[in-house]
């Protein structure tokens, strides 16, 4: 019986006049009987995880008992450590809410589940900016980490035979040509040179051209050949015959 009955008898008073006075009256504060707790009666199932059919507690609807119940067994914790989130149907039991399932996953395309939270699966490391850099195209297979794409490789040189890279932007290997000192292709005259300078025509060279080592060196360095091509003979005056210069051209 519920409460709110037991109550409402409690009010009935039965009395026995006396002297023009009621005694023997009920006590209004009559004991009252608690209401009974559904689940210990079997009713400890949520309507929805009855699928044949269900009896709802007198004293609660919401609990309910029915034959071949599937109970929902999934908690909101479990879901999360999947990266998932919970389902669209639950139900409370103790103070706890299970789903019939997990719902759709967190994470994004080009993501996985790792310990509960959402990590990039690409590994890729070359960036369109390093690949530029290199004078080279980027490469064919990509992914995206951070709203950055990344790239497997980088891919073809930008550069046409002939050129090279510096710094990312392609140039000529006739860059890499010019005079140079102690070629030994070219002659030169050390008297002049000791007589007027009082130094080696080497040194005299030096000062303002490299040596032709470094300048090979140089050449090497961006898949280029240093060819020797011609002595200076055009301008006596300012020893660069004389001091054994020499024109070379990287090919």
């Amino acid at each position: 019986m519920k409460t709110g009955l037991l109550l409402s008898a409690a009010r009935v008073a039965v009395g026995v006049a006396v002297g023009g006075m009621v005694v023997g009256a009920a006590d209004v504060r009559a004991a009252c009987t608690t209401t009974p707790n559904c689940e210990s009666m079997g009713y400890k199932y949520c309507a929805s995880e009855c699928p044949s059919g269900s009896v709802a507690c007198p004293f609660d609807s919401s609990k309910r008992f029915c034959f071949s119940p599937k109970p929902y067994s999934v908690a909101a914790s479990t879901c999360s450590s999947q990266c998932k989130n919970a389902g669209s149907q639950s139900c409370t039991r103790g103070g706890v809410t299970y789903y019939n399932a997990c719902g759709s996953s967190k994470c994004k395309a080009g993501e996985e589940c790792k310990n509960g939270s959402c990590v990039s699966t690409c590994t890729y490391t070359y960036t369109a900016e390093s690949c530029s850099a290199q004078c080279l195209n980027v490469g064919a297979k990509s992914c995206v980490r951070g709203r950055v794409t990344y790239y497997e490789s980088c891919g073809a040189s930008k550069c046409s035979n002939g050129k090279y890279c510096d710094n990312g932007n392609c140039k000529s290997l006739n860059d890499k040509s010019g005079w140079c000192c102690g070629g030994n292709k070219c002659n030169s005259d050390e008297r002049q040179c000791q007589f007027k300078y009082s130094k080696s025509c080497y040194q005299i060279c030096i000062t303002g051209e490299p040596d032709c080592r470094d300048l090979e060196k140089s050449c090497q360095a961006v898949g280029g050949t240093l060819v020797f091509d011609h002595c200076n003979t055009t301008d006596k005056a300012t020893f660069t015959y004389y001091n054994g210069a020499g024109y070379y051209k990287c090919q």
